[in-house]
């Protein structure tokens, strides 16, 4: 890999304005024939987790990480898959049994599971499927464990989050506009609206610290909305918070920025610039407080700390390269005015050097505790064969 260094600046400056134009809905390099793919690590970095096109079917793949090896698989006989996200079962809670069911249920928003109980403080993933379905696979026993569906969820879901304070929480959002929050343990769907504009979300993430019943929906634009005590069998559509314009396509990732209820990144499909916002800034224009440019579009975005404990924002392009931008602790808004700060790398690592232009670019990351301050990365061979590599120490680096 190629490393460059540059100097960080919090000079305030107009962020750019023009983006590349795109004609797909995910940018590849041009010597890369994989098929697009879902992907993600598991929290520690230990198992990375994807989703290709089987000939007319979606296959799921989990790989050890240290070995590089797949140790568990699992084919999707009905339905494609359109979302992923790794869950952690909490020790002290589980799934209930499926009732019966001859049983009749009354009118309301209620879910159906038909499989087993969740294994407690495991790793599983989650991968929301093209009719409506939620699927929880454990990898460690290769086998689907639990399975939430409904009547009214018969659309794509197009993504999923989970409330940091409460893992029995899911939040899901369909391709027919609505938002849902389901309640595993009670194998119920607590609440239920359509967007106004009838603009399906692609992204949604749960706010931070006390107020983790606040959830930012998101497609062009993002917005924030306020949901204290969910009633079952509501369908109101809650309190709008904050609104922000967001990106010119699709938004794919939503992250709240460490140690922080106020403040999150966010990126988008075929645009190379990721944003920082904050809730507390929000005013009439909604313009973000600070931007980060990419050598290409934004493939992947994560945060990562040093000894030092600031927070670095990590992002990765689909040329490849890995650059490591500190996050300042105080970006004030710039109020009224049209202009935000921009946030520059401090170090950059390619994937793909110019004297050998045929090698794999990364295509995802993930930070890892132990080592300290170190990274773990992953490229596709042939697009279907992950080959993982550890960067140890570069999170100093850009600290020092």
């Amino acid at each position: 890999m190629e490393s460059s260094t540059k100097k960080s600046s919090s000079a305030r400056a107009k962020p750019p304005r023009g983006r590349p134009a795109s004609t797909s809905t995910i940018s590849q390099p041009s010597h890369i024939s994989a098929p697009q793919i879902l992907s993600s690590f598991s929290p520690d970095g230990n198992l990375f987790a994807f989703i290709v096109l089987a000939i007319d079917k979606h296959r799921l793949r989990v790989f050890n990480t240290t070995t590089g090896r797949a140790s568990a698989e699992y084919t999707f006989e009905s339905g494609r898959a359109t979302s992923l996200l790794w869950y952690t079962s909490p020790t002290n809670s589980s799934t209930q049994a499926p009732q019966s069911p001859s049983k009749k249920r009354k009118k309301g928003l209620v879910a159906i599971s038909q499989e087993a109980q969740l294994p407690k403080n495991d790793d599983v993933v989650v991968v929301g499927l093209s009719d409506g379905t939620i699927l929880y696979f454990s990898p460690s026993h290769s086998k689907v464990l639990h399975r939430l569906s409904h009547t009214t969820s018969t659309s794509a879901i197009l993504a999923l989050a989970f409330n940091p304070n409460n893992k029995s929480h899911l939040w899901t959002s369909g391709a027919d506009s609505s938002v849902r929050l389901w309640d595993i343990e009670k194998s119920a769907v607590l609440k239920a609206w359509k967007n106004d504009d009838r603009i399906p979300c692609t992204s949604l993430s749960v706010r931070w610290g006390e107020d983790a019943g606040d959830i930012l929906v998101a497609h062009h634009n993002i917005r924030l909305f306020s949901v204290k005590a969910p009633d079952e069998s509501s369908s109101k559509k809650p309190k709008q918070i904050a609104g922000f314009t967001g990106h010119a396509t699709s938004i794919k990732s939503l992250i709240w920025l460490s140690g922080s209820s106020t403040r999150f990144f966010s990126m988008a499909e075929a645009d190379r610039f990721v944003h920082l916002w904050d809730i507390d800034n929000a005013s009439a224009i909604e313009k973000p407080v600070a931007s980060a440019s990419l050598d290409s579009d934004v493939r992947a975005i994560s945060l990562g700390s040093g000894h030092s404990l600031q927070t670095t924002l990590i992002t990765l392009s689909t040329s490849g390269k890995l650059a490591f931008t500190p996050v300042p602790e105080n970006l004030h808004s710039s109020g009224d005015s049209t202009e935000g700060h921009i946030l520059l790398p401090r170090s950059t690592l390619s994937s793909v050097l110019q004297s050998r232009p045929h090698d794999l670019p990364v295509v995802d990351l993930v930070p890892l505790s132990e080592p300290p301050a170190s990274l773990r990365v992953v490229r596709l061979a042939k697009g279907v064969q992950p080959i993982f590599d550890t960067i140890v120490r570069l999170l100093n680096l850009v600290h020092r």
